[in-house]
């Protein structure tokens, strides 16, 4: 997250200095991969989780600017929203509008679904993951974004997701990563 030192390589370095730090990360990924390639690309804490789930939103100009830099590289940008107390259409809204960069691509941690963070894992549930991506599909079409985007869902235990079976990933212009 920009500006949190405590939070990756992304706070601890200004834009300046992050792009020679990327390259050798991408030097060794692209080597890693061979004849695949890669594209690589900014994660992002775009809302952070606090006390009584309360989320600290980053602010626009400092995530746009992060966007602006990522696409004059190619690169692709990942905004996370951690929900805390809020609905997964809250947080959907919140991130809707970066999708207008062609670069811009949308997370969400159900870790940080919670009021009682760094205490208790939170989760969502296939519906609403569901949700979500039919939210970002129809944002989308409604706006006539070109392509397909990607919705990354982050699971490490298995209570993160709810009735996971009840997914679906066939939504045309959401690629659902999980």
């Amino acid at each position: 997250k920009p500006n949190a030192y405590t939070m990756g390589i992304l706070g601890q370095y200004s834009l300046e200095k992050i792009e020679d730090i990327m390259n050798d990360f991408i030097a060794l990924y692209d080597e890693a991969n061979g004849d695949r390639g890669l594209i690589p690309a900014f994660y992002i804490i775009y809302g952070t989780c606090w006390p009584k789930g309360e989320i600290g939103i980053l602010s626009d100009t400092v995530i746009e600017q992060y966007i602006r830099f990522a696409a004059e590289r190619g690169w692709y940008v990942f905004l996370d929203h951690q929900i805390g107390k809020y609905s997964i259409k809250e947080a959907m809204d919140k991130l809707l509008p970066f999708l207008k960069y062609a670069n811009v691509h949308l997370a969400l941690d159900p870790e940080w679904r919670t009021t009682k963070p760094m205490e208790e894992i939170g989760y969502v549930t296939a519906e609403e993951i569901n949700e979500a991506q039919q939210i970002m599909q129809d944002y989308i079409i409604e706006h006539a974004i070109s392509g397909k985007r990607m919705l990354v869902i982050h699971q490490f235990n298995a209570k993160m997701i709810k009735r996971r079976h009840l997914i679906k990933s066939n939504y045309e212009r959401v690629q659902l990563i999980h």
